[in-house]
């Protein structure tokens, strides 16, 4: 997560001076997020406490805390959101989480810098993550790929499972095309598995018949 961090705070200082050349001006940073805990405050401070000393006296960063906007994995909202920033003071965008991902992948055209942070799952998404850019005008992606299918082949080979239990956040199935994926991935592998959407623990605990190990995705 550090490594990322260091990467999106280089990208946007070289936006910085690349925006600051004729003089020393101020830049509002907006921020989308899927959800927003406490242990998300410290990674948070840390960036931006990064971004600001790496830009120095080149120009005043701002992290206005009325752009910092959730959507609660609820998709409409996120492109609300986005809308929202595209439609306000803001100067730069970054994007973080399954949800955002759907919207800002989605657009065709980025009217402000979007910036695509974190960590995405190949199986879901149709970015070309063997780019180093994205070849698209005012957005980038700093990520870092994920593949179930390829956790899902080890656990078969460390475990040896016939059904495998696999437990995901029930946003998560209302919003990706879940089934179909993993459909897909257990006729390759020659498996059975039981989708196990949760939002408490007892949701996991109470459908584990039947199961020969459990995948938290």
């Amino acid at each position: 997560m550090y490594k990322i961090i260091n990467q999106l705070t280089t990208w946007i200082c070289l936006l910085v001076i690349t925006f600051t050349f004729a003089q020393k001006q101020s830049y509002s940073v907006g921020i989308l997020l899927d959800n927003r805990t406490e242990k998300l405050e410290p990674i948070f401070q840390q960036l931006q406490d990064q971004i600001r000393a790496v830009v120095g006296e080149d120009a005043v960063i701002l992290f206005p805390e009325e752009n910092i906007l959730v959507n609660n994995f609820d998709l409409p909202k996120a492109d609300e959101n986005y809308q929202r920033l595209l439609a306000n003071e803001t100067d730069i965008i970054i994007a973080f989480g399954v949800v955002n991902n759907q919207v800002i992948n989605s657009q065709s055209a980025y009217p402000k810098p979007t910036i695509l942070f974190g960590a995405v799952n190949n199986d879901f998404n149709n970015i070309d993550l063997t780019k180093t850019s994205s070849g698209i005008e005012n957005f980038t992606y700093i990520i870092e790929s994920e593949s179930f299918l390829d956790d899902i082949k080890v656990l078969r080979e460390l475990t040896g499972f016939n059904s495998l239990g696999i437990a995901i956040e029930r946003p998560f199935t209302e919003l990706l095309p879940v089934k179909e994926s993993f459909d897909a991935m257990f006729i390759e592998l020659g498996a059975d598995y039981k989708l196990i959407a949760f939002n408490t623990v007892n949701d996991i605990s109470n459908n584990l018949e039947g199961i020969d190990a459990v995948y938290l995705a």
